[in-house]
């Protein structure tokens, strides 16, 4: 079975005298219907090693937390710092990844586009468009994409115009808006998404 890493969401409790990373129990059942192995990854490791030791290929940028940008609590500001990181050793080493919501601003941030605050996007299901499909997801955020990074193609569009999705066009680099996690029934779609990315399958 393939290792995936995934990030996790950071909180502070206690006045900030201890920091907690977290994880929606969702993606454990998510990605395992994938096909794959979930290993969450934590700010502390040491990303080189914990890539090489744990056989990892690939990873998931997950949801929860703002960026640091948009909201300047330390926790977002550790959680930026090691993602970026993570994100520079995966391009090196030619590891696929993918972004989900904050995962998806950290990749636009981190190739230099720039985000917008949005509204009516939080705990409502909206249509999507893409050069082929049209399908309903999940939304839960205030803030999206509003120039796409040079290098990146748009897949799917919002009701309201807000890229839901988009592509590295040379790298394997994926980004969604929705969450695939949290969906009561886990949707074909998204699971052929995730085994196109980290196993090549359903390529058209």
């Amino acid at each position: 079975m393939i290792n995936i890493a995934i990030t996790q969401r950071i909180s502070s409790e206690y006045d900030g005298r201890e920091i907690r990373e977290s994880l929606d129990v969702r993606w454990y059942e998510f990605m395992k219907s994938c096909g794959f192995f979930l290993i969450p990854i934590s700010v502390k490791h040491d990303i080189l090693q914990f890539l090489q030791k744990m056989e990892i290929s690939g990873i998931v940028l997950s949801g929860g937390n703002d960026l640091f940008s948009v909201s300047s609590e330390e926790v977002n500001k550790i959680r930026d710092t090691f993602e970026k990181k993570l994100l520079q050793e995966a391009i090196k080493a030619n590891m696929p990844v993918i972004g989900v919501c904050h995962g998806m601003q950290q990749i636009n941030n981190f190739f230099g586009g720039s985000l917008q605050s949005v509204k009516n996007h939080v705990a409502i299901s909206h249509e999507i468009r893409g050069e082929n499909l049209r399908r309903s997801v999940n939304s839960f955020h205030n803030y999206a994409v509003k120039n796409i990074p040079e290098d990146f193609e748009a897949d799917y569009v919002s009701f309201d115009g807000i890229i839901e999705a988009f592509h590295h066009k040379y790298k394997s680099i994926y980004a969604v808006m929705w969450h695939p996690e949290r969906e009561k029934i886990f949707q074909l779609e998204d699971i052929k998404l995730f085994q196109k990315i980290f196993e090549g399958k359903n390529e058209k």
